[in-house]
């Protein structure tokens, strides 16, 4: 995977610098009426299976990032956002 961060590992990296732990998230997902708990955010962050759109769309706003910078990182999400600009 020549250095590039998978979806599990930017997961992991954007909730533990937010200070939350698996749980918190989780709960934080609940909170937005999505059925989740700690041993599902692990089988994303290990990338066991990935989270459905809905899911991405809550993960993303409770980690108060734009589902781009979740998918794809942030320095593709600013390319992105520096094309759509054009």
């Amino acid at each position: 995977m020549s250095g590039e961060e998978s979806l599990g590992e930017r997961l992991q990296r954007l909730r533990e610098a937010r200070g939350m732990t698996r749980s918190e998230l989780a709960a934080a997902l609940r909170a937005r009426g999505l059925w989740t708990g700690p041993d599902d955010v692990l089988r994303w962050e290990g990338d066991f299976y990935g989270p459905k759109l809905r899911t991405v769309a809550a993960l993303a706003r409770a980690l108060g990032v734009s589902m781009d910078v979740l998918l794809d990182g942030e320095e593709e999400a600013a390319r992105i956002a520096r094309e759509r600009e054009r």
